[in-house]
C-alpha cells in the first residue's frame, strides 16, 4: 500500500504475534495489527489493499485491509501454513504448508481451500508472470 511519504512494508513478529506496518520513506512504525498465533509469511496484493498472513500455530491466514490496518477475514482451517503469495490479477492466493495426514500441500484458499500435494516441507512461494515475480 502507498501513503502520502511512501509505500508500507508488512513484518510478521512471530512472537509476539502481530505484524508491524512500516513506512518505507521514514522508516517508522506506524501500526502493530494483532494477527494469529506464530505469523510467518506475509504478502501483499497487487493492488496493494489487503496482506495476508499464515499463522501457523493457529493454522489460518488472516486478511488484513491495508487501508484500516484491521483483519476482515481469516481463511483455514490449515495444517501448518509458513507463507503466502498472491497471483497479479488476485484471484488466487496460495499458502505452503502440510495437512493432517503429514503431506505437504500448497492450499489454493481461493478455490474452497484445495490442496495441492508438493515436495517435502514447502516453505518459500512465489508466482510467476511475464512481467516478473511477485511473492
Amino acid at each position: 500500500m502507498s501513503n502520502e511519504t511512501g509505500q508500507s512494508a508488512y513484518v510478521a513478529n512471530l512472537r509476539s504475534n502481530t505484524v508491524s506496518v512500516l513506512n518505507t520513506a521514514t522508516n517508522t512504525v506506524t501500526a502493530t495489527i494483532p494477527v494469529g498465533s506464530s505469523p510467518h509469511g506475509v504478502a501483499v496484493s497487487p493492488d496493494g489493499k489487503t496482506v495476508y498472513v499464515a499463522n501457523r500455530l493457529t493454522n489460518n491466514v488472516s486478511l488484513i485491509d491495508a487501508a484500516t490496518n484491521k483483519i476482515t477475514n481469516v481463511f483455514g482451517p490449515f495444517f501448518s501454513p509458513f507463507y503466502v503469495a498472491v497471483t497479479p490479477d488476485s484471484s488466487k492466493v496460495y499458502v505452503t504448508g502440510g495437512d493432517a495426514a503429514g503431506i505437504n500441500v500448497v492450499y489454493e484458499i481461493t478455490a474452497g481451500n484445495t490442496s495441492i500435494p508438493v515436495g517435502l516441507s514447502p516453505r518459500g512461494i512465489a508466482i510467476g508472470s511475464a512481467s516478473g515475480l511477485h511473492a
